[in-house]
């Protein structure tokens, strides 16, 4: 035999091609077959940081693979962005309504001296949260897990400033606005940041560029449609 057990060849140059059965053939000599990287598209070490699905469209037969709007992973992604752009610009034009309704049609009846400090302490919440907690949160928990903490807490918050009408002391009411106001800061920062990743990490290198366009103009769509759907569900919630 001109080739021993590892298929080299024995006999220099002129020896046959190999035919060691054991040895598989590539049906494209000059393309070399696929093989993940050790260590680094395993499914236990993306799934930890919500990162398989994405990866996974690498490998030949995935099933989410051809235009980045016929892959699942992406349309999720930008989905869940354009929804939590319409929802806390909802929120933000909805929350002052309240606070400043009149008590008989179940506001508060707040004056603007008295809903701006639970706002401001929301966006200083914002910043510090931004700068730091989410990074350290994310090492911890990973953008998949990021992402559904914000997206299911998103509804949730939003409904601790309707609350605040079941109390009756002014001191509670901001006390409760506080809270409000510093989850809905947290949540959004969650899952504004966490979908955004997940959109860049989702799409096609070749497509990048496309693709967070469309997630930008459907976020910006959005979140001129929301003043609008907040004045109208406003105005048949008060008639």
């Amino acid at each position: 035999a001109h080739f021993d057990e590892n298929c080299t060849p024995k006999g220099g140059t002129n020896a046959p091609p190999c035919t060691n059965p054991q040895q598989p053939q590539a049906k494209h000599p000059d393309v070399a077959p696929w093989r993940p990287p050790p260590r680094l598209l395993s499914r236990r070490n993306l799934s930890t940081h919500g990162l398989y699905t994405i990866h996974r469209r690498h490998a030949p037969g995935a099933a989410d693979i051809g235009p980045w709007y016929r892959r699942r992973p992406v349309c999720f992604a930008l989905a869940s962005y354009t929804l939590v752009a319409f929802l806390h610009r909802l929120s933000d034009e909805l929350v002052p309504l309240f606070a400043a309704a009149p008590m008989a049609t179940g506001g508060l009846g707040w004056t603007a001296a008295s809903l701006a400090p639970s706002l401001s302490f929301g966006g200083a919440t914002l910043m510090v949260f931004a700068l730091v907690g989410y990074p350290t949160v994310q090492r911890r928990l990973g953008v998949k897990m990021c992402a559904r903490v914000g997206l299911l807490a998103t509804v949730p918050s939003g409904f601790l400033f309707p609350a605040a009408a079941l109390l009756r002391v002014h001191a509670q009411q901001q006390a409760l606005f506080f809270l409000a106001a510093a989850a809905r800061a947290v949540v959004g920062i969650m899952a504004f940041t966490s979908t955004i990743v997940a959109v860049n990490l989702c799409a096609p290198r070749n497509e990048m560029g496309v693709v967070n366009g469309v997630g930008q103009s459907l976020a910006a769509g959005m979140r001129a449609a929301a003043p609008a759907c907040a004045g109208m569900l406003w105005s048949a919630v008060m008639s």
